[in-house]
């Protein structure tokens, strides 16, 4: 039985197909409206046929388009890996947002997932733009495990990952395609984390890196992954013999030819440096770029605790401590951070609140 087409889920799932179409940016709109956390989108087709520059085009369409209408929305595109199809590693998702035209094409799709015990997975009917090639199944147990060409069985890549964006998750899912066997992440810790603005507010490497896998495994799960801390620009990639190609954004490429040039001189293979463009317009200033310090600056003032209310009515768990500093903050109050330069206002604003 179809969810009401007033309902609204917290995780949505939405098929795509993997050529573009006029009506994708009209399909995409309508399923952020009613998936409030997190969006999947499977892109169905023969990926194998595609070139990566071409991927990577299609894959930067979707995620420009759900970072600019839908800011606050996770979007994750689902990419070629073992029973990718069925969207095996969505498995937070609570609906498939299809249309009418779409029912029996999307019906036989949850049957399949039953037959593989895979979770339940409501149906949310909904007045969407659908092409015809959506009417039925753009993708089999075959063709959901084929990759572009140009793969490499052994790629790295670093970054700080901090608050995680559509620019990473465009980064990170090239990479993912690219790589047959394992991904290796360097993320920075310590001496390179202190030129960063606000990094008062920075998640720890633990954290980090825990949301990292969770993403990554979600995006494709047939890759092995390896996330470590590094301290130095090079980490891993200047030492391990296995590499094959590392993956940088426009604004590192640079950082790219200088691990080759260490690695000639440790007599090791260069790296074929994979360039992925950056989310966002072309000709977007700094201030505008889809980045971690953006969203560092726009967390400042907000309410970092858990919502006791809305994880009530999502069925989540709340934990005592988190509950009673929701109910009963004399008893145990919240911890109020404040952060920034030089006669920036701190005293002022710490005399303020002792007040109150």
């Amino acid at each position: 039985m179809p969810l009401p087409a007033s309902s609204s889920v917290r995780v949505g799932l939405i098929r795509m197909q993997l050529e573009a179409n006029e009506q994708d940016s009209a399909r995409m709109r309508r399923a952020a409206d009613v998936a409030h956390d997190r969006l999947y989108i499977l892109l169905e087709g023969d990926w194998s046929q595609q070139s990566r520059s071409a991927i990577q085009g299609r894959l930067k369409f979707i995620y420009d388009l759900l970072s600019l209408s839908a800011p606050r929305l996770d979007a994750r595109v689902l990419l070629p890996s073992e029973e990718a199809w069925l969207a095996r590693s969505a498995e937070d998702a609570e609906a498939i947002i299809c249309c009418k035209e779409e029912e029996d094409c999307v019906d036989r799709w949850m049957e399949r997932r039953t037959e593989r015990r895979l979770p339940a997975m409501q149906k949310l009917l909904l007045d969407l733009p659908c092409c015809s090639s959506l009417t039925s199944l753009g993708w089999d147990e075959g063709t959901c495990m084929l990759l572009p060409p140009g793969n490499f069985q052994h790629v790295v890549l670093g970054g700080t990952f901090d608050r995680i964006h559509a620019g990473h998750k465009l980064l990170l899912s090239m990479t993912c395609v690219c790589a047959s066997e394992r991904v290796l992440i360097g993320v920075s810790t310590g001496p390179l984390l202190e030129g960063k603005t606000m990094r008062d507010v920075m998640q720890p490497f633990e954290q980090r890196q825990v949301r990292l896998l969770q993403l990554l495994q979600s995006l494709r799960d047939s890759v092995r992954y390896e996330i470590v801390p590094i301290s130095d620009p090079f980490g891993p990639s200047i030492v391990d013999e296995q590499l094959q190609c590392i993956v940088v954004s426009r604004e590192t490429e640079r950082g790219g030819h200088s691990v080759n040039k260490r690695r000639v001189d440790r007599n090791l293979n260069e790296l074929v440096v994979d360039v992925v463009d950056l989310v966002g317009p072309e000709d977007a200033d700094d201030s505008n770029k889809m980045s971690s310090t953006m969203l560092r600056r726009t967390m400042l003032g907000s309410f970092n605790g858990a919502d006791v209310n809305s994880l009530c009515r999502q069925g989540g768990e709340v934990g005592e401590e988190e509950f009673v500093r929701c109910t009963s903050p004399d008893v145990l109050p919240y911890i109020v951070g404040l952060t920034g330069g030089i006669a920036s206002g701190k005293s002022t604003i710490s005399r303020m609140l002792k007040e109150e």
